[in-house]
């Protein structure tokens, strides 16, 4: 599939929401910055808002219960510059894909606030402006449809089951309307009893996982937009919906031309990036600390499961041996501890002004490089955030961070 050259800006039109009535007000204009902040180790994402308002309207935000409606729309600007962009009449641009769009149920804000100076804003459609003085003021919150999704208590007893019966009936019984991105699970015992107590949707899942193990090396499970995904991170039976080519060239060699510092996409989402320098890279070993009565006991281990080096009470003489859980012996645990206690290798790449709508946990990072051998590879993504920032309407993603372990 052919690439193209892709150099995005985004437009946000905002209202705020009072959720004790049916008042809202038009902010677009007050919307200074967007950071939305995805850790694919949590259930949701995070959106903190940025605003510059009157005091008054800093007054209706800080004194109600609301939601803010938010609507991100990306456009691409082909091959203009920075400078170009700042030059753009918003009116004028098509947009190509939404990016968002929902409310923000807001649950952290300020009661304090610093007045800055004075400046007229016209009053027009709901718009709360007057002659005052105006405000700095952020907000944070998770969507309101996520929540939403959230709410319906689940309990039941199933017997003779799979735990992916259970994970499909789980789903399937609460009131979430999701696209729903299921990973096949790897534990296929059929068991005489499975009980979830009551629960809501994303705890009962991560009870499952945590009790009967629907996956041999652990289990992320996240809700973006409306989608819903359930899978394994670190297996290399991941399914992936696209690819982010990371392309690490010499930036003396002849390939390492103007032409080539651009972001690429194709039809199908996959992006190609191409970097002059290496992007930040690490490689660890993850110490697993467990006690034994009054006893701890610290351990560093091969992915072999030897173990490399262990010291109880500060005592360095113990000999290489298997670790067993000291309550049970479960094969399932172990394989777990065993994926957590390897290398653990990652990177984190900043790339701006792309859609980041199409970034999610299931994109695979690909990493090629003959100066950087080591870091070559295939990652998944462990976080995502990005921030969205303004220059009048146009506001541009000038620090998508991704941060990405080592398949």
């Amino acid at each position: 599939m052919a690439y193209s050259a892709i150099n995005e800006g985004f437009l946000i039109a905002s209202r705020v929401l009072l959720r004790d009535s049916s008042d809202s007000y038009d902010v677009s204009k007050a919307v200074l910055d967007v950071m939305v902040k995805k850790d694919f180790n949590s259930s949701y994402p995070l959106f903190i808002i940025d605003f510059k308002v009157t005091e008054k309207m800093r007054n209706i935000m800080r004194d109600n219960d609301i939601n803010i409606y938010l609507r991100i729309s990306s456009y691409n600007t082909d091959d203009s510059t920075d400078s170009d962009l700042a030059s753009i009449d918003s009116s004028s641009v098509s947009e190509i894909n939404i990016v968002y769009e929902g409310s923000i149920r807001i649950y952290e804000k300020p009661y304090a606030t610093t007045v800055s100076k004075t400046e007229d804003d016209s009053d027009e459609n709901g718009t709360v402006s007057e002659s005052a003085p105006f405000v700095y003021y952020r907000v944070s919150g998770i969507p309101e449809e996520l929540i939403s999704n959230n709410e319906t208590i689940l309990n039941n007893v199933y017997k003779s089951a799979e735990p992916a019966d259970v994970l499909v009936n789980l789903i399937s019984s609460s009131s979430s309307n999701l696209n729903t991105i299921i990973q096949e699970t790897e534990n296929k015992n059929v068991y005489d009893q499975i009980l979830i107590p009551p629960l809501s949707l994303i705890p009962a899942i991560k009870f499952l996982d945590e009790n009967y193990f629907l996956y041999k090396y652990g289990m992320n499970i996240f809700l973006d937009s409306n989608d819903l995904y359930v899978y394994s991170p670190t297996s290399k039976n991941t399914p992936s919906t696209n690819l982010i080519e990371v392309s690490v060239i010499d930036p003396n060699s002849t390939d390492s031309t103007a032409s080539l510092q651009k972001n690429f996409r194709d039809s199908n989402g996959n992006i190609k990036l191409v970097y002059t320098n290496v992007p930040n890279y690490y490689e660890s070993k993850k110490i697993i600390t467990h006690t034994l009565g009054s006893t701890t006991i610290f351990g560093s281990y091969d992915s072999n499961f030897n173990l490399v080096n262990r010291s109880d009470n500060n005592d360095d003489s113990f000999k290489k041996t298997r670790y067993l859980w000291n309550d049970k012996c479960n094969k399932l645990q172990e394989d777990r501890e065993t994926n957590a206690i390897t290398n653990n290798r990652g990177l984190e790449i900043i790339v701006s002004n792309i859609d980041p709508s199409y970034i999610n946990p299931l994109t695979i990072i690909r990493v090629s490089s003959t100066l950087y051998p080591d870091i070559e590879g295939d990652y998944f993504i462990d976080n995502l955030s990005y921030m969205l920032n303004s220059s009048d309407l146009i506001h541009y993603a000038d620090s998508i961070k991704i941060s990405a372990i080592k398949k």
